[in-house]
């Protein structure tokens, strides 16, 4: 756990598919990204991963950078999302496979995903995809993955 008291904002910003929750600093980073009806769920996840006091969060807006990409995402540009700074705590392998996922363009064919499996050489770790505490939400681009079943690289 960090050792330091996070102050990041918290903003409800509604979207074509209901009211989504952003985490942010002042630094433009976005750090968590949920629905509204989740919100329980991402408040549990921020304290296992920064402590029951590591982070205290105060209600106001994004930072434009972060509001501006999403915007740009849902009116169609789906690369949009890959310019917001985003950063959580994990593991380094957790921080590799999630620079991984963010790197596959959008809309990318599913076989195309898969024959990029080549950047993980050497990474032969099973990823706990039915373990919910080590579920995090990304920002990526959705169509990048929607159609592939989830494996481990």
């Amino acid at each position: 756990m960090l050792n330091k008291l996070l102050q990041w904002q918290l903003d409800r910003v509604t979207t074509p598919l209901g009211v989504m929750l952003l985490v942010t600093d002042a630094q433009n980073t976005l750090h968590a990204l949920d629905w509204a009806d989740s919100e329980a769920r991402m408040l549990d996840r921020l304290r296992l991963l920064y402590g029951a006091d590591g982070v205290t969060l105060t209600s106001g807006p994004a930072p434009q950078p972060v509001r501006n990409g999403l915007e740009a995402y849902w009116a169609g540009d789906l690369n949009a999302v890959s310019a917001i700074p985003a950063e959580t705590a994990g593991t380094e392998f957790q921080q590799a496979a999630w620079a991984w996922l963010r790197s596959i363009p959008a809309a990318e064919k599913p076989a195309a995903t898969r024959n990029r499996r080549g950047a993980w050489t050497g990474h032969r770790r099973c990823v706990p995809w039915g373990v919910p505490t080590e579920r995090i939400p990304l920002v990526l681009s959705f169509p990048a993955i929607a159609s592939s079943a989830p494996t481990a690289p």
